[in-house]
């Protein structure tokens, strides 16, 4: 699986072991792009993480579906990572209202290059 961590890593304790949770948002568009808790085990505690890497991580995966409060089914995807690998970080771009140190002429979001 590859995707974006979505939040700063939360320690944890599963097992009897100190675990790392993290959130990933899989690549995919619509429904393929689904969120996964995955739970990152001491063997990668020497990996640091944080919110916006790029990772791909491979493990024991299992799915909970339940119904919320408003009666709303929900699924929940879960990995337990048994291989993981840091890709780089997300880059956002610049924010409206935010200045940037690109000029015009080394790139346009606008303009498609094909």
């Amino acid at each position: 699986m590859l995707g974006a961590i979505q939040f700063d890593p939360d320690e944890a304790e599963a097992n009897g072991k100190a675990v790392r949770n993290i959130v990933i948002q899989q690549n995919g568009f619509g429904p393929t792009a689904v969120r996964v808790n995955a739970t990152v085990w001491p063997s990668h505690a020497h990996i640091p993480l944080k919110k916006g890497d790029v990772v791909a991580i491979e493990g024991a995966y299992k799915s909970n579906r339940t119904t919320d409060q408003n009666g709303n089914e929900r699924t929940f995807h879960n990995v337990s990572v048994t291989r993981l690998a840091v890709l780089g970080t997300v880059d956002a771009g610049v924010q409206d209202g935010q200045s940037s140190t690109a000029s015009a002429a080394d790139a346009s979001d606008d303009e498609i290059p094909f």
